[in-house]
């Protein structure tokens, strides 16, 4: 964080001196540079029916200043959990301006309507606190403004939790938006007589199914976004779970975003807007690969220039408030030095002294977080220090090995040049020669493009930004075919696939992709999955490759775990058993035209395979407690009977 001061020197006109000028209106951003909206859900189709959720915007408070925005971002989160998670509206509730006692009685409800295996949401918008003792609350709408009450009044988060944690839920997920220091969401201080709160460190959740992602830190105050008409938690955290943050980690983009994915990227945003606001998630790994979000339209966020418009007209905002109370502050010292003036007080001489002192030339400042985009790629290098120094040694290596190998060349061109008889041709002509103009003008020299490609660290930013000149293409293709290690070849294969993902080359890039699994590497689930999705969608006519490298990913399977691993072991039996329908569908037709023997033949064993992979993925899907309904319907097409697809 950075602190930004600007020094006001300009004399401040005071309004019963002079009149101020109208202030001007700033001009409307053009619609290229409106934030996107999260009010209309993404419209998956998708079915949720083991999840359930609470939903509770506390906007105004019977004692305490109102939270403004929080009704919005219940009803954005509704249509969200609603139509893109596609929760049904019986395991879906919402609350506004509720009291502690609705909200334990909503919590009990949603907690008896989650299925087994499926995700609890609970989502709180509105006033939190911290008690005298150290205990964090979450407001009720009936909260009075006394510390005192806090202990009585307010709804326990760790009894919320330990509530939650008796469920037969998968998982469960208690989002607030909010802070648990001395200030609401306006900035208005909440509690009456309470000058100084320290708020413990948040000890997380010493439970396996449940966590608790908070939109603060400390006693941070949880700030809106007028723009949007939201909390600005809830705005990033919903366009997250929209798209936004999908390979927010560094990753390529697989259609999934996880809770770590969504809350480096909301943290990201936060910063990258100057907020002093920091989002709090539990860092266990098993709770940062939880999957909070999977469907094929997911949408891309505000790329980093519009991010940084909305920061400057943020910026220039709040410096303009700062002017005007600065002026207002002013104006009333001035009228109290006028009134000590005109009574001609003993001490008004002074205090007109110290009036020119204090306003001749004044200093102001405003509080802001200054963005800096390489701290995330210092903060993944520092992850990644002895693969990086791995590869330094690695090239250290190789450049020596080519430095030996052009000696060795040419100290033998030497040799050689050394046994070939000399000729000068001196033909005593000394005439000037085409290039000997007597022209003196010194020739213009551009300055080389850096076209080298040993700094694979380098390169991978300027691929994930689709920025790699051609030159560089060219030296990476180069060593593809001249680097002698195949992990260095797999190294430079990503950094190509990275670019070609990035500069959305899909022509380039399953070129790339087809020679990096069946040339260089396939032991990466990810990419194998990848591909796959990326075939399935192409069309079936790819119905084999979609069966081949679905398998080469299942039989990597156990480098994934808990809900990432269900939800990608799922996707490829399912596309495995399509694509088996697919190919065993054209091969019956095939017979039908010839009613040769081999084509019966065909049709047999393409049939067999259908069965076996509509078998496997409605195995997994009773195995894992997940949607058997299409799986089954599949299997029985498959098998024409209901024997080969009855539970064993």
């Amino acid at each position: 964080m950075s602190l930004l001061s600007f020094a006001l020197l300009a004399s401040l006109a005071f309004a019963q001196e002079t009149d101020a000028p109208a202030e001007e209106a700033a001009p409307p951003l053009p619609s290229e540079w409106v934030a996107p909206s999260v009010d209309k859900a993404i419209e998956t189709g998708a079915k949720a029916n083991k999840d359930a959720a609470l939903i509770i915007g506390n906007q105004s408070y019977v004692d305490l200043p109102d939270a403004p925005y929080a009704r919005n971002d219940s009803a954005a989160v509704y249509e969200h959990l609603r139509y893109t998670r596609g929760l049904g509206s019986y395991r879906l509730r919402t609350l506004n301006d509720a009291t502690v006692a609705n909200m334990e009685k909503g919590v009990r409800r949603v907690r008896g309507r989650v299925r087994r295996n499926g995700t609890l949401w609970i989502y709180f918008s509105g006033h939190l606190a911290t008690t005298p003792d150290g205990r964090r609350v979450l407001l009720g709408a009936e909260q009075a403004g006394e510390e005192g009450l806090l202990a009585s009044q307010g709804y326990p988060l760790d009894d919320l939790v330990a509530y939650l944690a008796k469920g037969r839920q998968r998982e469960a997920i208690v989002v607030l938006d909010g802070s648990f220091g001395r200030q609401g969401r306006d900035d208005s201080y909440l509690i009456i007589g309470r000058d100084e709160l320290q708020v413990p460190p948040f000890a997380g959740v010493d439970n396996t199914n449940v966590t608790v992602w908070v939109g603060t830190t400390g006693d941070e105050v949880a700030g809106i976004y007028d723009p949007v008409r939201h909390g600005l938690f809830t705005w990033t955290m919903l366009g997250a779970l929209r798209g936004w943050a999908d390979g927010a980690q560094g990753e390529l983009p697989d259609g999934m975003v996880t809770l770590g994915e969504a809350q480096t990227y909301v943290s990201d945003v936060m910063r990258h807007m100057g907020r002093f606001q920091v989002p709090t998630l539990d860092d266990r790994p098993e709770i940062q690969g939880w999957v909070m979000a999977e469907f094929d339209a997911m949408e891309m966020g505000p790329a980093p220039q519009l991010l940084d418009e909305f920061a400057r007209r943020e910026r220039a905002q709040l410096l303009a408030q700062t002017l005007i109370d600065a002026d207002e502050r002013a104006s009333m010292d001035w009228m109290r030095v006028q009134s000590l003036v005109g009574k001609g007080d003993a001490t008004a001489q002074q205090a007109l002294l110290d009036y020119v002192r204090d306003w001749e030339r004044p200093l102001l400042s405003i509080d802001w977080v200054q963005y800096v985009p390489y701290v995330r790629e210092a903060q993944r290098q520092h992850d990644n220090w002895d693969e990086h120094m791995a590869a330094l040694e690695s090239e250290r290596a190789a450049r020596e090995a080519a430095g030996r190998a052009e000696a060795d060349a040419a100290a033998a061109a030497a040799i050689a040049s050394a046994n070939q008889p000399t000729n000068t041709g001196d033909t005593g002509d000394t005439r000037p020669g085409p290039e000997d103009t007597g022209d003196t003008q010194e020739p213009v020299v551009l300055a080389p493009v850096d076209n080298s490609c040993n700094d694979l660290f380098k390169l991978q930013d300027q691929a994930l930004a689709g920025t790699l000149r051609d030159g560089q293409i060219a030296c990476l293709e180069l060593r593809i075919v001249e680097d002698k290690l195949m992990t260095d070849k797999e190294k430079v294969s990503r950094v190509l696939l990275v670019d070609a993902e990035a500069k959305k080359d899909l022509v380039q890039w399953e070129a790339l992709m087809q020679r990096h699994l069946a040339d260089i590497d396939q032991s990466d689930p990810d990419l194998c999955f990848k591909y796959t999705i990326y075939l399935s969608r192409k069309g079936m006519e790819n119905a084999d490759n979609v069966i081949i490298w679905g398998s080469r990913a299942l039989e990597r399977k156990d480098n994934w775990s808990g809900r990432l691993y269900e939800k990608k072991v799922f996707a490829l039996h399912q596309l495995r058993a399509e694509a088996g329908m697919h190919l065993w569908q054209q091969a019956e037709q095939n017979y039908l035209e010839e009613r040769s023997m081999q084509a019966e033949e065909a049709s047999t064993q393409a049939r067999g395979k259908a069965k076996e992979f509509a078998r496997a993925w409605l195995d997994y899907a009773r195995a894992s407690d997940q949607d058997t309904g299409a799986a089954l319907k599949v299997c029985l097409s498959a098998a024409g009977a209901m024997e080969f697809c009855e539970e064993e």
